[in-house]
């Protein structure tokens, strides 16, 4: 949901073996599988050294494109894909991230497919039979993703911009000291079902970079649908609310109002976020960290 508004499957496809033989395209393989192959969940035998047509099946993909310098190269992204807005609305349209339309991407006559954890379970299997290379990567928390970025800088030609960038990002979520008592939150990305962000998401790591506690279990998972009994059981000092809404915070607000007892709504520390793009694993995370430290540092 904070990637691409779709959910992943549990079980990824598994990579393809690297081909021995394919030059310059092999070696790229080779160094996406090693040694970081545990971001990477499925890829092709051979990877173009330096894409010119390439498809993003994720909005966090998208974004990092245009931040490696390499938006020119993007033909094709999904349905979910908004930023950079200026940059993106007049791109072809290829689906969503469970459900991509593979006739809308064999007419971009894409030389490479980028994405994170393959939604369609025959999606890999598609790419393979029509030979079109594609990569599918996993960001789930901060250090995948800022090892992420590395890996989509190397498969896409820009190595050093990606190593810029993740270096910065990591300076820009440095740990900050932690108070005695560190703010128990709860973070939320939808009421109906109501999902929280668990342990090993980066919303997670978010939350305690910056000096509060998640109130979800740890043994709960990464996306975890609870209950308002939980909400109330475990009464969260910090509620971050990122359900996507057409109206603005007052429906949010007015949601939380009826549940008084809360400690967080008692303290008037219910927060909407209210641009959840923020939250994707990508280059504005440290937008969204200084948002979450600000609310905690003004915390009695």
């Amino acid at each position: 949901m904070m990637m691409a508004c779709d959910k992943a499957p549990s079980t990824p496809a598994e990579p393809q073996e690297v081909a021995q033989d394919q030059g310059v395209s092999q070696e790229v393989a080779t160094r996406v599988a090693a040694p970081k192959s545990e971001r990477v969940v499925a890829h092709s035998a051979t990877i173009p050294a330096d894409p010119v047509r390439v498809v993003s099946l994720a909005p966090n993909i998208t974004e990092l494109m245009f931040a490696l310098g390499k938006g020119d190269s993007v033909v094709g992204v999904t349905r979910f894909c908004d930023e950079p807005a200026d940059k993106i609305k007049d791109i072809k349209k290829v689906g969503g991230f469970i459900d991509p339309d593979m006739e809308a991407i064999l007419s971009l006559e894409p030389d490479l497919v980028v994405g994170m954890q393959a939604g369609d379970p025959k999606l890999v299997q598609k790419l393979e039979q029509v030979t079109i290379p594609y990569v599918f990567m996993k960001m789930d928390d901060l250090d995948q993703t800022l090892e992420g970025i590395e890996v989509l800088g190397e498969v896409v030609g820009a190595r050093d911009k990606a190593t810029t960038l993740s270096g910065a990002l990591k300076d820009a979520l440095r740990p900050v000291d932690k108070k005695p008592e560190q703010a128990r939150t709860l973070f939320l990305m939808g009421h109906d079902p109501m999902v929280a962000a668990g342990h090993g998401t980066f919303a997670h790591d978010l939350i305690e970079r910056a000096g509060g506690k998640n109130v979800i279990d740890a043994n709960k998972g990464s996306y975890v649908t609870i209950d308002m009994e939980y909400v109330l059981k475990s009464n969260p000092d910090v509620i971050l609310d990122a359900t996507m809404t057409g109206d603005k915070s007052d429906s949010i607000q007015s949601f939380w109002q009826p549940y008084s007892d809360l400690a967080a709504v008692k303290r008037s520390q219910v927060h909407h976020l209210e641009n959840p793009s923020l939250l994707r694993p990508g280059p504005r995370l440290d937008e969204a960290y200084t948002i979450i430290k600000t609310i905690f540092g003004k915390l009695k």
